[in-house]
């Protein structure tokens, strides 16, 4: 799926909510991110400016949950996501095997994707940790640096967020893009 598609679906998913629904949502954004170890709690993964204690690091492949579909109220997958994650992996197996044929350093240039882990000691940053998460996680580095990350004004995080949280966020973002271009 796209960084633009994941973008209107959190809109979509988020437009109609209450200010504490938001938060609930971005703190169970946060409960879904994947365990790091504290071998990855170092200070070159540290973010520097965030107010909180959080860290960020590029990975191999991590297993990741299907927060596409996300209930924001309830947290929960129905069937018809299980079948729609279901399809999306024989895509991605489908692809695999397309690549394979693809000659390696051709396959490789176009196909660097990022794969990151994050924690952080704060239940809202965690969950800011777990939106770019799920926004940019297995995409292209390529897609990510000529992204538009437009879903925070849309969805009035500026207005949501203290001014250390907003600086915060934006160091997190920075990082992302500063993996993206090693």
């Amino acid at each position: 799926m796209t960084i633009n598609k994941i973008q209107e679906e959190v809109i979509n998913d988020l437009e109609d909510l209450e200010t504490i629904e938001k938060y609930e949502y971005l703190i169970n954004l946060g409960k879904l991110l994947p365990q790091i170890s504290e071998k990855d709690k170092i200070d070159k993964n540290k973010i520097v400016g965030c107010q909180s204690r959080a860290w960020i690091f590029e990975t191999d492949k991590l297993p990741k949950p299907n927060i596409q579909n996300l209930n924001p109220k309830t947290c929960t997958k129905s069937q018809d996501n299980l079948e729609l994650e279901n399809k999306e992996s024989l895509n991605q197996e489908k692809n695999q095997i397309l690549l394979q044929n693809i000659p390696s350093n051709l396959s490789q240039t176009l196909e660097q994707k990022l794969f990151f882990g994050g924690f952080s000691d704060s239940q809202i940053v965690c969950g800011l940790l777990g939106l770019l998460w799920k926004i940019f996680d297995g995409q292209t580095k390529n897609e990510i640096l000529h992204s538009d990350l437009f879903l925070l004004t849309r969805i009035g995080f500026d207005e949501l967020l203290t001014v250390r949280r907003r600086e915060g966020f934006w160091q997190i973002y920075d990082k992302i893009i500063e993996m993206c271009k090693s």
